[in-house]
């Protein structure tokens, strides 16, 4: 498997996704003729390894996947860190330590504090009550419910999900005021908690930005043929 050096979409595909066909790990184009893979779902481990072992693939990402890809390749092809660096690193530390080790020898008065015995401060806080807020969560481009989606009040644990038809209902601390709404695929979102309790309140989440089209891979020349087109430069 020939590693990859860098991954792009020179020129993205402008078809809509949710017009094509679905098929196994992706959709299927009528465009072009082509299955479109899915790679949203997917990790960067996952697609590096897929992409390494095919060509001509179209695919489809959001719009920070690209970036933390290469990111990650340009990471593994990092030059490794040798063992010279290594015993300098290691004969500059036991240096260091020597030096602490010896400054920790140096006898000086030893000042004893005695604690006076106070009385403990004990907290007491107000009763939290608690409000049941209900609401709905919605795709932004064509209204439909959002199941599974993770509706949180922000800066806690407490949190629920919505349901098949999108719709959740949640107890929150009276003084709460703002819910984190959250699904893979759309933007997260802020909201005040008040909205809910009028009773209006319904969401509306925007999908995170695609980028769909072929792949271009660029995969890193092996060190062999490096090597070959240097010596063949000298004749």
């Amino acid at each position: 498997m020939q590693p990859i050096k860098s991954i792009t979409i020179p020129e993205p595909c402008h078809q809509n996704w949710n017009e094509m066909t679905p098929v196994e790990q992706g959709r299927h184009c009528a465009h072009c003729s082509k299955t479109v893979t899915d790679f949203t779902a997917m990790t960067n481990s996952q697609i590096v390894s897929y992409l390494a072992e095919r060509d001509n693939v179209c695919g489809r990402f959001d719009n920070y996947q690209l970036s933390g890809l290469n990111n990650m390749v340009a990471v593994q092809h990092r030059p490794k860190f040798s063992w010279k660096r290594l015993a300098i690193a290691a004969a500059i530390t036991s240096f260091f330590a020597t030096t602490k080790a010896e400054a920790q020898r140096t006898v000086g008065k030893v000042v004893v504090t005695q604690s006076v015995n106070s009385p403990k401060a004990t907290l007491i806080g107000d009763t939290i009550t608690y409000t049941t807020i209900k609401g709905k969560i919605l795709a932004d481009d064509d209204n439909k419910p959002v199941p599974g989606a993770i509706i949180k009040v922000k800066g806690t644990i407490i949190g629920t999900q919505a349901n098949e038809n999108g719709e959740f209902s949640l107890n929150v601390p009276s003084n709460a005021q703002t819910l984190s709404i959250s699904f893979i695929g759309f933007q997260s979102v802020e909201t005040g908690i008040n909205d809910f309790k009028k009773g209006s309140g319904c969401v509306s989440l925007k999908m995170t930005p695609m980028l769909m089209g072929e792949v271009v891979i660029i995969k890193k020349v092996p060190f062999y043929k490096r090597w070959w087109y240097k010596i063949k430069r000298l004749f």
